[in-house]
């Protein structure tokens, strides 16, 4: 009897051995698929961001091409155009920076579904930035709401037109290399955070 209770505890170890073996295996495939699904959206996001940071280039030469047009057309506006400049980066950034918290809030909502056992210190990390955005966005609304560019007078609507359409593709192409920036440098972390953990 003694060897029939040995033989079937050496088969109860031989399974429970198996059964950690197969459960180490399932985890760490698990974790590879991880780094993989991290690593796709770390060379998208830096796809991205290169994209963005060419069309920024093509879009400010455009703009910079545009004005000096226009002040050769009519120097007296040099001023007026600069202040209409200035007045458009203004009203849009204070857009950009409300859609930049949205989609970062997204992407944290993301990281805690997708990678839940690995993300607390990078969402712990996107947190602080958001807060600070935060604080930041709403200095920028304490300032004048809704205000409105006052035209430059003297300019054929549709030259203004296409500058405003111009400055418009540099401020989405400025919140896109933002937004990508800060997509890379989280994931980069979480990669290794997730190699770490292999």
């Amino acid at each position: 009897m003694s060897s029939s209770s040995s033989s079937s505890s050496s088969l109860l170890y031989i399974n429970v051995l198996l059964l950690v073996l197969i459960h180490s295996s399932i985890q760490q495939g698990i974790l590879n698929d991880a780094i993989s699904n991290a690593t796709r959206r770390l060379l998208e996001a830096q796809d991205l961001k290169n994209r963005y940071l060419s069309s920024i280039v093509n879009t400010r030469n455009s703009i910079n091409q545009k004005r000096d047009n226009l002040i050769d057309k009519q120097p007296s506006v040099k001023e007026e155009l600069e202040k209409y400049e200035d007045c458009q980066i203004e009203v849009h950034h204070k857009e950009l920076v409300n859609r930049l918290l949205t989609n970062l809030n997204k992407f944290q909502e993301e990281l805690r579904r997708n990678y839940p056992k690995h993300s607390e210190k990078i969402i712990k990390e996107l947190n602080e930035d958001i807060v600070k955005m935060k604080e930041y966005r709403d200095t920028l609304m304490d300032e004048e709401e809704n205000k409105m560019c006052e035209k430059p007078e003297n300019i054929d609507s549709n030259d203004l037109a296409k500058l405003s359409e111009l400055l418009l593709k540099y401020f989405e192409d400025d919140y896109y290399i933002a937004l990508y920036t800060l997509k890379e440098e989280y994931l980069s972390e979480l990669i290794k955070i997730l190699k770490n953990a292999a």
